[in-house]
């Protein structure tokens, strides 16, 4: 808005990946996360997260000092049940994200950032996946990373 006319600007969007980013499976559950994906029992799978709270804090911030959106994105799985539960811990967890998507690659996320202009930035903890998004993937280490 400026000088009293509307606008229909986006604002700018970030995408965070779920997996190494914003949570991650212990060693030790990701038999059973896969166990309890297979048999469709998607609050026991979302149950099993670890959640990264430096990761958290920094959207939090970002959100508060520069009105930016955030997405999150996911590989672990399509089903609309794992989206489900994953946006109401998401909810639970009081995490500023607008919207959840899933993926079945990086690279369908990447074929998808030409048609949105919005998105800035990837955020992804895997550095060999940080290419495949081009100019907008970013590799961030999950206890250290600022999105400015």
């Amino acid at each position: 808005m400026q000088g009293g006319d509307l606008s229909n600007e986006l604002p700018p969007r970030f995408v965070f990946v779920l997996e190494g980013l914003v949570a991650t499976v212990p060693a030790s559950a990701v038999r059973r996360q896969r166990l309890h994906l297979r048999l469709h029992r998607w609050e026991k799978a979302v149950d099993l997260l670890e959640w990264n709270t430096y990761a958290l804090s920094t959207m939090w911030n970002t959100v508060w000092r520069l009105g930016v959106r955030f997405d999150v994105a996911t590989y672990t799985s399509t089903e609309q049940g794992w989206l489900e539960a994953l946006r109401d811990r998401l909810d639970q967890e009081n995490v500023p994200v607008s919207t959840v998507h899933a993926y079945s690659s990086p690279q369908e996320l990447a074929l998808k950032l030409a048609y949105l202009p919005d998105v800035r930035a990837v955020f992804d903890a895997a550095p060999e996946r940080a290419l495949v998004y081009g100019n907008r993937g970013r590799t961030a280490v999950p206890d250290s990373f600022s999105v400015i």
